[in-house]
């Protein structure tokens, strides 16, 4: 049990709820109540929401009192761990809460508004989606376990799966589907789950079935969605689970930029992604893993902006799963089923595993680590650029790489300024080792470029930078 001090460095978050006394028993009821039907936490009573330790006159009868108030105000039965600790003369009630598998309610509101979850530090009344899945998992299932109502096993495309399975040496033979929960046994029939229709069910069952299970993908000019540059897919509709495990990592490197770095003693040239592709495959996996995709109306999203990268799911975290739990290596998957599946793929390695790869990328290469926030409906991860790839404050490039000149220019010179366009920090040196000619060729092409007022330099000639006059896009 940590101390009470050791409590007191911590802000209230979704394990943590301070309560100077037991004075609001509502608030406490349904404190309790969030904690054991979200991740579990604790509740230190005798601290300010200020975190001033004020302790309680006398503990032992405010433990007694909140076991009555929890036996009598609480359904189903729930048994915290209570404890009294004194600690620089004071006495505090820490009350540990597990999370218990049940759909709990405060007994006062009824079994439907009654019910509370945890969302960052406050307490709220669960979404009727948010009372679906505890009463699921509650019966221990979950969504992507469910038989696919009104799906045929005509409608699950068992030769796309088929071919993934054996690219990693697994025969994928009706028992094996059966084993991975991709298809439950019906009379002489077999019937597709949510998650076999998910991961490979034909076009038109997706389309029929879970139209929105699929990923979309956008780059934005700058650092909001004002202005509009690329996608995906032309019509806007994403791709499908499976397919954005390629396609989005390829989109991502499409639209965003590369440094060099000269290393080592033999002065190798080192390539330098804007955002880790470590750390963009671990998130977008994350997010596929755990999507709530019994939510309508609500696909997976990938945004590019100047200055991040924005990887949002419907759901929050899954119940029972916080942040910290991620960090720390502790594993429940929303949908594991469709966890299985990947994991049987080697598209997820080791469940728990995944940040550790993050930390130990950042680390040798120097990347920030990325920012999780729950927003209840949504969970949004974001990705920060590489230090050496981060834009100037204040400055944002609105220009695309398509770039468009009245003027004859070669290949090598279309691409420095679709460099410039995107923000990149270009010389002669980067001509030099994308095209393989000589240091007098790619000053020649430049100074063609400047003399034709296509591109100028700004700066001192060791500090300074080629920047690409706008004048020069014909639009």
């Amino acid at each position: 049990m940590p101390a009470i001090a050791d409590f007191l460095r911590r802000n209230e978050s979704r394990i943590l709820e301070f309560k100077q006394d037991l004075s609001s028993p509502g608030r406490v009821l349904r404190a309790i109540v969030a904690f054991a039907n979200t991740t579990g936490g604790t509740l230190v009573v005798g601290v300010t929401d200020d975190r001033r330790a004020v302790g309680l006159p006398d503990a032992a009868m405010e433990e007694e009192r909140l076991a009555n108030l929890i036996a009598n105000g609480i359904e189903p039965a729930i048994s915290p761990d209570f404890q009294v600790v004194t600690e620089n003369g004071f006495d505090f009630l820490v009350v540990r809460v597990p999370r218990f598998p049940g759909v709990f309610y405060v007994k006062q509101e009824g079994p439907e508004a009654g019910v509370y979850t945890r969302h960052g530090s406050t307490n709220r009344q669960a979404t009727p989606d948010q009372l679906t899945e505890l009463r699921r998992q509650a019966q221990a299932g979950t969504f992507d376990s469910q038989v696919c109502a009104g799906a045929r096993l005509a409608d699950f495309d068992q030769e796309a799966a088929q071919r993934l399975f054996e690219a990693v040496g697994v025969s994928l033979l009706p028992a094996k589907m059966e084993t991975l929960g991709l298809l439950v046994r019906s009379d002489e029939t077999w019937l597709p789950t949510n998650g076999a229709i998910i991961l490979f069910g034909t076009p038109a069952a997706r389309a029929r079935c879970f139209p929105d299970a699929r990923v979309q993908a956008a780059r934005f000019a700058g650092s909001t969605k004002a202005e509009f540059l690329d996608q995906l897919e032309p019509d806007s509709r994403g791709v499908s689970i499976m397919a954005a495990l390629e396609e989005v990592p390829r989109f991502v490197r499409r639209n965003t930029r590369t440094a060099s770095r000269i290393t080592g003693e033999t002065l190798r040239r080192q390539d330098i992604p804007e955002y880790s592709a470590v750390a963009l495959r671990e998130v977008l996996v994350n997010a596929l893993a755990h999507a709530d995709y019994s939510r309508h109306g609500m696909t997976i999203k990938v945004a590019v902006f100047s200055n991040r990268i924005e990887v949002e799911n419907p759901g929050g975290w899954p119940l029972g799963l916080s942040e910290e739990d991620f960090r720390n290596g502790v594993s429940r998957a929303r949908n594991p089923i469709i966890a299985g599946v990947l994991h049987k793929l080697t598209i997820m390695e080791n469940w728990g595993s995944g940040f550790e790869r993050i930390e130990t990328d950042a680390r040798q290469l120097g990347y920030a680590l990325p920012q999780w926030e729950d927003k209840g409906t949504v969970l949004r991860a974001k990705l920060l650029p590489h230090p050496e790839l981060q834009l100037p404050t204040g400055e944002e490039f609105t220009l695309t790489s398509d770039v468009r000149v009245n003027v004859r220019v070669n290949e090598r010179q279309q691409w420095f300024m679709a460099q410039l366009a995107d923000g990149y920090q270009v010389k002669a040196e980067d001509i030099i080792y994308k095209f393989s000619v000589t240091d007098r060729t790619a000053r020649r092409d430049i100074r063609q470029l400047q003399e034709a007022d296509l591109v100028g330099f700004l700066g001192a000639f060791k500090t300074g930078r080629y920047v690409l006059l706008k004048h020069s896009a014909d639009s």
